[in-house]
């Protein structure tokens, strides 16, 4: 889906949020995340666009999950600029065991826009789709500091994966938004929402610049 979404202000500390670059401690991330997993809370200060998508997302998935034959799917959720750059992407969250991972795709605008130590970083966890390759789309890659995917964005990915095995009741959700500034194809910051039962409960903002 095409979407208008505002221009996007530098990423700021917000109350209730994590924001973390590569000279922060990357425990403080899981630390974080736990907490915010243990409360079960709405976030506080999430964007109303942002509200809007997890609503509208855990409707989608609501459906989705009752169709799918053993609750698999493979579908995500994308949202796309005018300049065919992804917006937002969503999906459900499964876990499972430890898989090989596929070759990702080059990301929007290809090798043009890689930075020395970039890796092609996922958006959604490839490891939390059903189905690998569902993740492995370019839709769904962008450019980002090799430090930020094997541990920031990890720790992340880590804790919403225990909280989802540890509660199969919920529909657990992840949302994410790259930020980028205008004719750049590489964004400067990651925001990664979790989304329990249609509600952001966390949010962990990553600078990639």
């Amino acid at each position: 889906m095409l979407m208008v979404r505002p221009a996007n202000p530098p990423p700021a500390a917000l109350a209730g949020q994590h924001l973390a670059d590569e000279n922060d401690d990357a425990d403080d991330v899981s630390k974080y995340m736990d907490d915010v997993l243990d409360l079960i809370q709405p976030c506080p200060n999430v964007p109303q666009h942002v509200r809007q998508i997890a609503e509208d997302e855990y409707k989608h998935y609501q459906v989705e999950l009752a169709k799918a034959q053993g609750g698999a799917t493979h579908s995500l959720l994308y949202k796309v600029d005018g300049d065919g750059r992804t917006i937002s992407v969503s999906g459900v969250v499964r876990t499972h065991a430890q898989r090989d991972k596929d070759t990702a795709p080059a990301p929007f605008g290809g090798d043009v826009h890689k930075e020395p130590g970039d890796h092609k970083g996922h958006l959604y966890a490839a490891t939390f789709a059903s189905n690998p390759k569902s993740a492995d789309a370019f839709l769904n890659v962008v450019w980002e500091k090799g430090v930020i995917n094997l541990s920031y964005k990890k720790r992340f990915e880590n804790a919403v994966a225990a909280f989802a095995e540890d509660n199969p009741g919920c529909i657990v959700t992840t949302l994410h938004e790259p930020l980028f500034r205008p004719d750049e194809g590489r964004p400067f910051a990651m925001q990664h929402y979790v989304v329990v039962d249609g509600v952001v409960v966390g949010a962990v903002t990553l600078k990639n610049e």
